[in-house]
């Protein structure tokens, strides 16, 4: 089922006012995802053929077709015909209760579940199939944070700028591996994302000492470096204080190009003008 609702917005700040990195550049919202593939100042938005008026159009980018999944000897699959269209650069808010099966549909997009590859599960209009479909390709394109990538690193000992930079990593969102070779464009986006997210003074601190509400800003950060094609915010937002939740959300709100599937439980969690597919 697929449909909007009313989420109560609170007041932003604007956080684009004074903002510098230690060599005195300063940085705006914008400059965290400029270079995306699908940055567009215009929205993406394509004139008509009167050209007269300007208006979105939305491309493909994941399309569920008749998924079912079902586990050994269970009675009931966890998903049965399972449709969802989901057009590039588009926002979804992903809800059900405990074993309704978002998880399951996350780990399908990312190609980590068994089953990807027997659904009819496409990408860009092309499907995923076995020996057609690289992994490691496939999740160059993705981006995540998730309670299970936060107790991962927690069993990690990473310094705040290990843990950013293991996002630029192609092949999986659990390698925590540090990059060795960087380039001066990601060395200048990672400056651009301590300083508008102010982590600039615990840049060497150990995450695992950070605060619980650093961490997860951290990890959202971390997801953000890779500028994938598709971001996945799974529970991102728990622990956090409401004043950081605003600052991501007022970003993801004005600035993020990507496709986003966001999960999450509580109303100060889910961000505005969003889609909602129900579970």
């Amino acid at each position: 089922m697929t449909f909007q609702i009313e989420i109560a917005k609170r007041e932003y700040k604007d956080y684009n006012i004074g903002l510098v990195t230690k060599d005195g550049t300063p940085v705006y919202g914008k400059d965290l995802v400029k270079s995306h593939k699908w940055y567009n100042p215009l929205h993406q938005h394509d004139f008509d053929k009167n050209k007269t008026e300007i208006k979105a159009v939305p491309h493909p980018h994941i399309n569920f077709n008749k998924v079912s999944i079902k586990y050994g000897t269970m009675n009931e699959p966890v998903l049965s015909n399972f449709n969802w269209n989901i057009p590039k650069g588009s926002k979804w808010i992903l809800k059900g209760s405990n074993g309704s099966g978002k998880s399951t549909l996350t780990a399908l997009m990312t190609l980590d579940h068994p089953q990807s590859w027997c659904n009819h599960i496409d990408f860009h209009d092309s499907p995923v199939e076995v020996g057609k479909t690289n992994y490691i390709d496939h999740n160059s394109h993705i981006s995540s944070s998730s309670p299970e990538l936060h107790n991962l690193c927690l069993s990690r000992n990473k310094t705040v700028k290990e843990v950013i930079l293991s996002g630029i990593n192609s092949d999986s969102n659990n390698n925590f591996r540090m990059p060795k070779n960087i380039n001066e464009k990601i060395e200048n986006l990672y400056d651009y994302h301590l300083t508008y997210w102010k982590l600039t003074d615990f840049e060497n601190t150990e995450f695992k000492f950070l605060s619980l509400n650093d961490q997860k800003l951290v990890l959202f950060v971390r997801a953000l470096i890779k500028l994938p094609e598709l971001l996945i915010l799974d529970e991102a937002f728990s622990g956090m204080n409401l004043e950081t939740i605003d600052k991501c959300h007022y970003w993801l709100d004005h600035y993020w190009c990507g496709t986003l599937i966001l999960v999450g439980h509580l109303e100060e969690e889910l961000l505005a003008n969003c889609q909602v597919k129900q579970l």
